[in-house]
Formats: C-alpha cells, structure tokens, sequence
C-alpha cells in the first residue's frame, strides 16, 4: 500500500520531471504562498515559490469495507493546485489558463498512464476548476485545481498492528 508520504514523494518526482512546473509544496491551501516548498527550480525562493506552482492538499480519506461481495478499498483524495501568476494588467491570463489547464491534464496523464497499477488506481474522471487565488493569501496567480482520487485494495490485517488487541470488556 502505497502510503501518503509515498504520495507526496511522487508528486515531487513529477514536479522535477515536468518542464514547466517549477516548484512544488503540499499543506493546506490557506499555505499555498507561506509553506516550505519541497520542490523549487530557485533555491533561493524558501518562502516565494517560483511559478508556475503545483500545490497539493490532502481533502479526504474513505476505508470502503462494507460490502462483503467487493474487495474493500482505501480511497484518498487529494487536491492538486497548478497556477502562475497573471500580469497587473491582466495581459497573460488567457495564455496562463491554457497553460496550466494542460499541466493539469498532464499530470492525470502521469497517473493514468499504468506505470503505478500494481500499487494504486486513480479515477479515471477528474473535473478542472478554474483557480483565482485565495482570498487570505491573493498573490495574483490564477490557474486550474482538480481533485485526484487515488483507490488502494485495503486488506484489514490485524497481525500487522504494532502492539495486541485488547481482549473484550467484560459487560
């Protein structure tokens, strides 16, 4: 089972690896201009990420396990953020939508593309929303997010607990 740090590590990886993605940090989004980045193409940059931006939050988390007729499934969502910051003026926020719309698509191509099946599954839709910074943090960088979904088999072993399952409370 790949696990959330494992996670993380492979976003950086893609981050490095994609051409026009030029820094990378996970946490909350409310962090998106203030995190340590984990990946920055300007080693200088420790608070100011360079652009364009791959940003990664951990929404949810769901252990499918009811239906004894499937295999039950951990499922973990996370959002991924890809912006640049747009001109004053405004004059490159077309060309900035288009750009980063085809990062996003690049990158769900990554997921999808098999090389990671024999670890983990991902949804095979994932829906764009167009991205206008956030309030607390406006730093004028626009671009698209989209939520990734990534589906693991989850097998309860409980051998595999550090520690012994307490015995039953007596009534």
């Amino acid at each position: 089972m790949y696990s959330h740090n494992q996670i993380i590590g492979l976003l950086t990886r893609m981050a490095q690896a994609h051409k026009q993605i030029k820094s990378f940090g996970f946490g909350d989004d409310f962090d998106i201009t203030n995190a340590p980045l984990l990946y920055d193409t300007d080693s200088n940059a420790n608070q100011n990420p360079s652009h364009v931006l791959l940003w990664g939050v951990l929404k949810s988390s769901l252990l499918n396990n009811s239906n004894p007729a499937t295999a039950a499934e951990l499922q973990t969502v996370y959002t991924l953020i890809v912006c640049d910051k747009v001109q004053p003026n405004d004059s490159n926020r077309d060309e900035i939508m288009s750009d980063t719309q085809q990062i996003c698509l690049d990158l769900i191509a990554m997921f999808q593309s098999g090389a990671y099946d024999n670890y983990f599954y991902v949804n095979k839709t994932a829906a764009l929303t167009p991205f206008s910074g956030l309030k607390e943090t406006d730093d004028g960088s626009i671009g698209w997010t989209f939520d990734l979904v990534i589906r693991q088999p989850y097998t309860s072993d409980y051998c595999a607990v550090p520690g012994t399952i307490p015995s039953a409370l007596p009534i």
